[in-house]
């Protein structure tokens, strides 16, 4: 025997708990321990399962008293080593109650006598567990000392493997995934299979989970050749030989079979077609048929592989080897079997017809396993659906129904259809024939499932909705080889079918919530769908709406909108084949139920939709009028609104697109709806937020109403001058909102309200032609006042010529701060034609922004960030540059408190280096050095300050700073004799800097460094070196 296996069969000894396990009794026995040796130990029970409970301590020389079972077995374990004490009178290492005892029995702890190789063993693992080093004191050679620890050291990584595997049940913990990742970082790969080998051995129950499979397959990709054939046969070898613990043994060589790359290990194809076939026979003899399901699947595995894809195996060979597992005496009859027979027919391009029946009838005995890992159901249906396409395409309609079923109810039990749905959509783009084959099927089953649902949530609707999705909806994708003309047609009737549901019943069914979000487009695009489908979709959405809970109605209606919109004109003229009827009714429902799901605007966007359909404008007034009595009996104010705004947005698109002939009954209903919502904003109150709204509509409502009267011959005197009253009142009013916002902060307005007021008014004026009065010094000089998006409203609408304009006219009587709103929101401008309108006002606005600097420096340096690409090239370029390094000169102390402050700092910075070329080469460039320093060290500030710092705002940082340096790489001439003392200033902060100091230190002189490293102090030169290595490797990686 060699000494390195009486080592390992030594210290293996000391991890293995005794191969025991107590049976259950309830015969009680007295048992004394007395402790005879010279040390603690821990007495011990062994459980049921094999594993060690602690029982109690017991010391030197002392006695303690308890009561057990027949059947129980004990151990002792001294404290100091973990040795196995010994039992008198036989010396056993193990204590068992075998008989009742008359007395309390008397049973003595002694020490076992060691041999002398045992006893230097156990000293030198002693003295490793109390220091890392004491190992290198024994008097022994180096090389001996060497064998020595590594051995040692591999035990310790088995034995952490172990503990690791026998205790990791819960697998989300985070102490657990970094002692898991730290024991694989070892590289020990064959202690952790070996460790999983011997646990499955001992324990029957125990399981990998999957966070050690995650890694165990990362390990498996990278294995060789002859690795992988070694374990393969020592595993296949474990099945045929051995009972206990062959599941785990099954689950790795699958794992390991599909890791590898089978097509060009010769070796390991030819152990798969020979000797699996034998494990796979062996094991159905022992009727151990979910083992035996597990490895048919991988012997499927193997031929249907290199059925694609190699060119060495004919259909025969491979038929052959499957053939093995068709014998009569061990052929399973399972679905899983079945289900793997049809898979690799169908790869050989054989018939599947008999095997496909055969797969049918063995649908039936499809049960759950106690052993989930084993459950032959739970493997059937992920084969199932990772093959999906391949079988559906030999599949008759009612066995494709059958199985597709099959997949929804069991996800649906699971909670997890959204998962069947990714897998379903696991091709980016779907071909014709994937969708027809597979897609169109699973939507048809689903919503068959989804009709059967509706009719046990919803028994109060008489079944309307559920018979309407089952007869009519599912239809649509039946239909087949017709013209989209026939199939447009088809679709109408269909629509004119539609009865829509009573909104008052809601469903919170579980299975029914799955469904409806799997319709609505989770884990894939509706847009992607065929169009029959998308069809199909719309008209069970719109049917469910009413029906759906709070938590599912917003997906629901953005995802009818977004069917809608993916062929608006299609889903247009299929709403118009609505009844009339109908089509009022179910538009009162969708906004009733908009406004009990917390006023929904995407339900408002559904709603105009719905009116704006290819109906005729008498029909639209028609709408409109029962919209408005619907609107009339809200008790709410805001219901009214809310009921009110579809129909004028509606009314707002549309109005100008009619002729004189349609006008009449359009204009009528458009009067009727401004003079109701006149009269609730009468009188406005800009406090109150709900009639701020209301005078929106009011506002878009009038200008309806005054074009359609410009178009309409049948207006009387009267109507034109009550139109014209209101639409002079408006004019007066906006005009006066626009040109005093100064007198509503004045009424106590706040700035949200404001902002809102002055946009409808801004949006007014300039549907009124009246754009030319805002784009005057006499309304801009308030734009101080203005939300910034209200500005950049005027801006975008207004003119190149009319901004021209008034640039050039006289405003030297206005104050800097009336002139600095405009001129910051034209620096920020997308319009580059526009921004570049400043350029002939630079003089103005550097004397602006220095005035501005003095009482806001942070809203200068984010104005000068934006002015800079403007002002290069001009006569003041240099101005505006060394405005702007002095401004970050004076300000950098208060830089480190305010993330804002820094990233524009680090803006400001670096388009003073990109615009300011002329800058950097003048007596600048010592500026330059001092700012980085500085606004380094404010980043290093700010990071060390701040307690819980978003990880997204250092990266920010730190990348933003980089890109200073590297822009300060582009005028190495300047930067390199000076670049060592950046760094030196740096190096404390070196952490968070790294990436911008690797930048500088390209352009390092070399004279300087040799002078800097020589004054620097001793910590500050080691930074120095270890950041120069690392910089040395990153080079050379690059």
């Amino acid at each position: 025997m060699s000494s390195e296996f009486r080592v390992d069969s030594f210290i293996v000894g000391k991890i293995f708990n005794p191969g025991y396990r107590s049976v259950r009794s309830v015969e009680e026995v007295n048992i004394r321990f007395i402790n005879n040796s010279n040390d603690t130990v821990d007495l011990c029970w062994i459980d049921f399962q094999g594993n060690l409970v602690y029982y109690l301590k017991l010391d030197s020389r002392e006695v303690v008293k308890l009561t057990t079972f027949i059947g129980h077995y004990w151990v002792a374990r001294f404290i100091r080593n973990g040795a196995t004490a010994q039992f008198l009178p036989d010396r056993t290492e193990v204590f068992a109650i075998t008989k009742r005892l008359c007395h309390t029995g008397i049973v003595f702890i002694t020490q076992k006598v060691p041999t002398l190789f045992e006893a230097a063993v156990e000293h030198i693992g002693e003295l490793f567990h109390k220091q890392q080093y004491a190992l290198y004191w024994l008097p022994v050679p180096e090389l001996i000392k060497f064998d020595i620890y590594f051995y040692i050291r591999r035990k310790r990584i088995y034995q952490e493997a172990l503990n690791f595997l026998s205790t990791s049940r819960n697998l989300l913990r985070p102490n657990h995934n970094k002692q898991l990742l730290r024991i694989f970082a070892n590289g020990q790969i064959d202690l952790c299979l070996q460790a999983v080998s011997d646990l499955s051995v001992e324990c029957p129950d125990f399981e990998m989970n999957e966070i050690f499979l995650t890694y165990l397959r990362k390990e498996f990709v990278v294995m060789s050749f002859s690795t992988v054939c070694s374990y393969a046969k020592k595993w296949i070898d474990f099945l045929m030989k051995n009972t206990s613990g062959i599941r785990n043994h099954c689950f790795l060589l699958k794992h390991l079979i599909c890791c590898t790359d089978l097509l060009q290990n010769k070796q390991l194809q030819l152990l798969l077609h020979e000797i699996l076939p034998q494990a796979y026979c062996h094991l159905c003899l022992m009727k151990q048929y979910s083992i035996a399901s597990v490895v048919a699947e991988v012997i499927f595995y193997s031929v249907a592989l290199l059925a694609a894809y190699s060119d060495e195996y004919d259909r025969e060979t491979l038929q052959s080897v499957w053939n093995k597992l068709l014998l009569p005496e061990v052929c399973m009859k399972s679905a899983h079997f079945n289900l793997c027979t049809v898979l690799v027919m169908s790869s050989l391009d054989f018939d599947c017809t008999q095997h496909m029946q055969c797969l049918e009838n063995s649908l039936s005995n499809l049960k759950e396993n106690d052993d989930l890992s084993l459950s032959t159901r739970k493997q059937f249906l992920i084969l199932l659906k990772a093959n999906l396409g391949i079988l559906l395409s030999h599949c008759q309609p009612s066995q494709s129904e059958m199985l597709l079923n099959i997949l929804i109810a069991f996800h649906l039990e699971n909670n997890d259809l959204y998962l069947l749905i990714q897998s379903i959509f696991r091709h980016s783009r779907l071909t014709d024939a994937y969708a027809s084959k597979v897609v169109q099927p699973f939507f048809r089953c689903l919503l068959l499932n989804l009709s059967l649902l509706t009719d046990e949530n919803f028994a109060q609707q008489k079944g309307n909705v559920g018979i309407w999705i089952r007869e009519n909806v599912v239809g649509i994708l039946s239909i087949s080889n017709k013209s989209y003309e026939d199939e447009l047609n088809s679709w109408k009737i269909i629509m004119s079918s539609f009865i829509p549901p009573s909104h008052h019943t809601l469903s919170s069914d579980e299975r029914f919530c799955q469904i409806v979000q799997s319709i609505c487009g989770r884990g894939y695009s509706l847009k992607s769908l065929p169009v029959s489908l998308r069809v199909a979709l719309f008209c069970v959405l719109i049917s469910l709406i009413p029906c759906i809970s709070s938590e599912l109605f917003e997906i629901a209606i953005e995802s009818t909108l977004s069917i809608m919109r993916s062929d608006t004109k299609l889903f247009r003229v299929l709403i118009n084949s609505f009844k009339e009827k109908i089509l009022k009714k179910y538009i009162k429902i969708l906004l009733r139920c908009g406004c009990s799901n917390n006023y929904s605007k995407s339900t408002q966007i559904l709603v105009k939709e719905f009116l704006l359909s290819g109906c005729s404008r008498d029909m639209l007034a028609v709408k409109s009028d029962a919209i408005l009595k619907a609107a009339v009996q809200r008790p709410l104010i805001e219901e009214e609104y809310y009921f009110l705004k579809p129909l004028c947005d509606t009314f707002d698109e549309i109005h100008r697109e009619m002729n004189a002939g349609e006008n009449s009954a359009l204009r009528i209903s458009a009067e009727e709806i401004f003079q109701h919502v006149y009269g609730l904003v009468s009188p406005l109150d800009c406090m109150d937020e709900i009639k701020l709204s209301l005078f929106e509509l009011s506002l878009s409502m009038l200008l309806v109403v005054k074009t359609l009267q410009d178009n309409d011959t049948t207006v009387t005197e009267e109507e034109i001058e009550n139109i014209a009253e209101h639409v002079t009142n408006a004019d007066q009013l906006c005009k006066a909102l626009c040109k005093h916002p100064d007198r509503l902060i004045g009424l106590g307005i706040i700035s949200e309200q404001m902002s809102q007021l002055l946009k409808r008014s801004i949006l007014w004026m300039v549907k009124r032609g009246k754009l030319g009065h805002i784009i005057s010094w006499k309304y801009v000089k308030y734009f101080e006042f203005y939300d910034e998006s209200n500005i950049n409203e005027i801006i975008s609408i207004a003119s190149v010529e009319m901004l021209k304009n008034l640039l050039h006219s006289s405003s030297h009587d206005l104050q800097p701060s009336k002139k600095f709103a405009l001129y910051f929101a034209l620096a920020k401008h997308q319009n580059e034609e526009k921004r570049k309108l400043l350029f002939a006002v630079l003089k103005d606005v550097l004397e602006i922004v220095v005035d501005i600097a003095g009482r806001d420096y942070l809203t200068a340096i984010d104005f000068l960030r934006h002015i800079l690409p403007v002002a290069t090239g001009s006569a003041y370029e240099r101005d505006f540059v060394s405005f702007a390094l002095a401004i970050l000169a004076v300000n950098c102390e208060s830089l480190s408190s305010n993330f804002v402050a820094l990233r524009k700092t680090l803006s400001l910075l670096l388009n003073c280096l990109r615009f300011g070329a002329h800058s950097v080469i003048n007596d600048q460039c010592s500026l330059y050095i001092n700012l980085f320093v500085c606004v380094g060290q404010a980043i290093q500030k700010y990071i060390n300050d701040t307690q819980t710092i978003n990880p997204q705002f250092t990266r920010y940082l730190s990348y933003g700073f980089a890109k200073v340096a590297g822009e300060m790489v582009k005028y190495e001439r300047s930067f390199s004799r000076v670049a060592p003392f950046i760094i030196s200033e740096c190096l404390e902060d070196a952490e968070c800097l790294s990436l911008a100091l690797f930048r500088i230190f390209s352009i390092c002189d070399g004279h300087s460094v040799a002078l800097l490293t020589s004054n620097l102090p001793q910590l500050q030169k080691t930074r120095f070196a270890n950041l120069s290595l690392y910089f040395k490797k990153i080079k050379m990686v690059v």
